[in-house]
């Protein structure tokens, strides 16, 4: 900093006198300072006295700058004409390094020589294998949602997990024709059904007939949007729960009074063939 700072050529003594360190501990730091090229030292004839005197380098100027250290202005100018020089003969050395092996690569960068025609054929190709991945993702989704379909049918309602009932919520909506296609994937509505089954007690079961209900009872001209739907949904959970327990509930205990009677109508029949015998 001192250097920078100064303007004017320093000796370790004369370095020694401004700072709190000895002349040998300034010519160490100044030896290395030289070693990588931030100063200059030679030796000059000042009166009757040869003395060794050092100055900063324009590599030195520049580090200083990158440090935010002040630079005199003439300084500033000598620096920054000499950054340009280096720069520039930068410039021309690794051109000259590398303009023969570019001579000789030439022929590995043939792609963008190709004419105006070839660049067409080229878009072309893109597209179409573009439009290709595109048919094949969408086959692939297809499949992947029919084997999910089948494995949904193979289980019981009851056994349907919040992820199953979303899919056939998704599903019935894809049958409206003027609602615009939709991703249950995407939407929070699984989570959210998740939530809601522990907090109303519900199962696959119920849910499939809370949609029964949901959708013989909705007026879904008014809508163009998935995502509304499945909000409205989950809005009036609790009253399609209620409802849909109702309907399920009533099925089992008709068909378990069923039972309890086709097993006391075998009971007494068997008692009134003991009597008879």
């Amino acid at each position: 900093m001192y250097f920078v700072n100064s303007d004017m050529a320093i000796s370790a003594e004369r370095l020694s006198m401004e700072v709190a360190e000895g002349r040998d501990a300034i010519q160490t730091a100044l030896r290395e300072l030289r070693d990588v090229g931030f100063i200059l030292t030679r030796k000059e004839r000042v009166g009757n006295r040869v003395v060794t005197v050092s100055y900063v380098t324009d590599t030195g100027f520049l580090e200083a700058g990158s440090w935010g250290l002040k630079i005199p202005l003439q300084i500033q100018q000598s620096v920054q004409n000499s950054k340009i020089q280096v720069l520039t003969n930068s410039i021309k050395s690794l051109y000259e390094s590398t303009n023969g092996v570019r001579e000789e690569e030439k022929v590995g960068y043939q792609f963008f020589d190709r004419t105006s025609s070839e660049d067409d054929e080229i878009r072309e190709a893109r597209a179409k294998a573009k439009a290709e991945k595109k048919i094949e993702y969408e086959v692939a989704k297809s499949e992947h949602h029919e084997k999910r379909l089948t494995e949904r049918r193979t289980r019981k309602p009851k056994d349907w997990t919040a992820t199953d009932v979303s899919f056939e919520f998704a599903n019935r909506v894809h049958g409206i024709w003027h609602i615009k296609p939709w991703q249950v994937t995407k939407s929070r509505f699984a989570y959210v059904l998740e939530d809601n089954r522990k907090k109303f007690d519900t199962d696959g079961e119920i849910e499939i007939e809370m949609m029964n209900i949901f959708f013989a009872t909705m007026n879904f001209s008014k809508y163009t949007d998935a995502d509304a739907l499945w909000k409205i949904f989950m809005s009036r959970y609790s009253e399609l729960s209620s409802q849909a327990k109702l309907r399920v509930n009533s099925t089992d205990d008709l068909e378990t009074a069923q039972v309890q009677a086709e097993e006391s109508l075998a009971k007494f029949r068997a008692r009134r063939g003991k009597k008879n015998v």
